[in-house]
């Protein structure tokens, strides 16, 4: 990471992009489907602002519409759309991997343990 001169920290290039597809309901509650690194697609309905709902994992994005407007139904009561809900709107995030430098620290332990490893056996035969 580096820190600019206007004091935004900048991360590098994103490990991948991820999009993610929100509707707002005129109850509250907000529909969500993300696709996943491996091209399935999270979908979700909760009460707005809240990190839990009900959560399932769909092949694709229209099942994974279908499915959070499903769960939306079922557990508000939420029959169709208004004026007051919002349309499915996609926005892109970029994703960074943060997990990459642990990782190859992980690998540079695991060699240098087996080098010490295998010159102890040659020290000791």
């Amino acid at each position: 990471m580096s820190r600019t001169g206007n004091g935004i920290i900048e991360h590098g290039k994103p490990h991948r992009l991820m999009a993610v597809w929100t509707a707002a309901h005129d109850n509250g509650w907000v529909t969500s489907v993300v696709e996943n690194p491996d091209g399935s697609f999270a979908a979700w309905a909760a009460p707005d602002g809240e990190g839990a709902g009900v959560y399932t994992i769909q092949p694709d994005v229209d099942g994974g519409k279908a499915a959070a407007e499903a769960a939306l139904q079922r557990h508000t009561g939420h029959d169709g759309c208004s004026n007051g809900c919002s349309l499915w709107e996609v926005r892109t995030y970029a994703v960074f991997d943060r997990r990459r430098k642990t990782e190859s620290r992980a690998t540079v332990r695991a060699a240098v343990a087996a080098r010490r490893t295998a010159s102890r056996r040659g020290a000791a035969a």
